[in-house]
């Protein structure tokens, strides 16, 4: 038993610097591991989503910004897209933006459908 304190005793006092060492490793191996297991495949996840968006985005497909405006795309290119939003005589044509593109507005009832469903369910059971 004795020996076994002085054991610990010895390397407590003899490594001290390589503590300090051994643990910024260790601090730098955990963060490192922590971005590659949760920031990589997010953002991987957003850029498929922004290629799908982007493929699906087309004239005359009705889309919801990230304002919240509901609109018809009128028209296109590189940086900006028109939308063709109001009723009637009322109609506006509005220019953004291709960044403020959020999602198609036939996403949304399907969406919304499915939830309700499910709490459906949830009910009955």
């Amino acid at each position: 038993m004795n020996n076994l304190l002085m054991f610990f005793e010895e390397t407590s006092t003899e490594t001290p610097q390589n503590q300090n060492w051994v643990s910024l490793v260790v601090m730098l191996v955990l963060v490192v591991g922590f971005f590659l297991l949760t920031v990589l495949p997010q953002k991987r996840k957003q850029k498929k989503r922004d290629q799908e968006l982007a493929e699906k985005m087309q004239v005359g497909a009705e889309i919801i910004t990230l304002g919240g405006l509901v609109g018809t795309i009128v028209e296109m290119d590189d940086q900006f897209f028109w939308i063709e939003t109001g009723l009637g005589e009322n109609k506006q044509v509005i220019k953004m933006v291709r960044q403020a593109y959020h999602s198609l507005a036939s996403e949304l009832p399907a969406k919304d459908a499915q939830k309700k469903e499910d709490s459906d369910q949830d009910e009955i059971k």
